[in-house]
């Protein structure tokens, strides 16, 4: 895991965009002063989860979370060729000390350059017309039991959940599932058997009857 590191992050970013588009000139700024969905006019905002690992200064833990917020800032001048990017990583707080400090994530080279080109194909995308499909969030260790149930993240004061959205299974269940999951059936649905015959039962009943006898009365002459 590395530090956050202003220059790198700033090296990195511009190498990539070397790579895609060399006649333009794009930098990238770490600021922690930027808010969601705060924004000057002209700008756009792209945000990505990321997996890091966090260590406290006062107890020395460490945990690990995938729910570490990447906000981006950008904004692009087409009259100048130029873009840049504010760019802000969210930080988190220990949850054994009650008075911890917020502490700035640490992340693997694979994340880093996982965070960046999730954003460069973003800018791609907005500003050049190309398409875009994120990279998923890198799980490279296991999550500690802590970050799994609720940790504190900064960001507008709000105390965010760390739970981790599920894919839902695609499977088709078993036979036993499937009757398990059956509703109950209502037995006002099923209709109760009728006890009296009605008119047209009785007339052809009588009907039979009287074919029968007249029929028997034939084969004895």
């Amino acid at each position: 895991m590395l530090a956050l590191d202003a220059h790198k992050w700033e090296q990195k970013f511009q190498e990539r965009m070397q790579q895609e588009i060399p006649w333009v000139k794009w930098t990238l700024k770490l600021d922690k002063n930027i808010t969601p969905d705060f924004l000057p006019q002209g700008w756009m905002q792209y945000q990505q989860r990321a997996f890091g690992r966090f260590l406290c200064a006062r107890c020395n833990r460490s945990w690990m979370s995938a729910q570490i917020n990447i906000l981006c800032h950008i904004y692009w001048d087409p009259w100048k060729s130029e873009g840049q990017v504010l760019m802000r990583t969210f930080a988190q707080k220990c949850q054994n000390c009650s008075s911890s400090r917020f502490e700035n994530p640490e992340f693997s080279i694979k994340n880093i350059r996982r965070i960046l080109k999730n954003l460069v194909q973003y800018i791609l995308h907005v500003y050049y017309g190309h398409g875009f499909e994120e990279i998923v969030v890198i799980y490279e260790e296991p999550l500690d039991r802590p970050s799994r149930r609720r940790i504190n993240i900064v960001g507008c004061g709000v105390r965010c959940s760390s739970r981790q959205k599920r894919k839902s299974s695609k499977s088709l269940p078993s036979p036993q599932e499937s009757s398990s999951s059956l509703p109950p059936l209502d037995d006002s649905l099923i209709p109760e058997p009728q006890g009296n015959l009605t008119l047209g039962q009785m007339f052809m009943l009588i009907f039979i009857t009287v074919c029968a006898l007249i029929l028997g009365q034939i084969l004895n002459l």
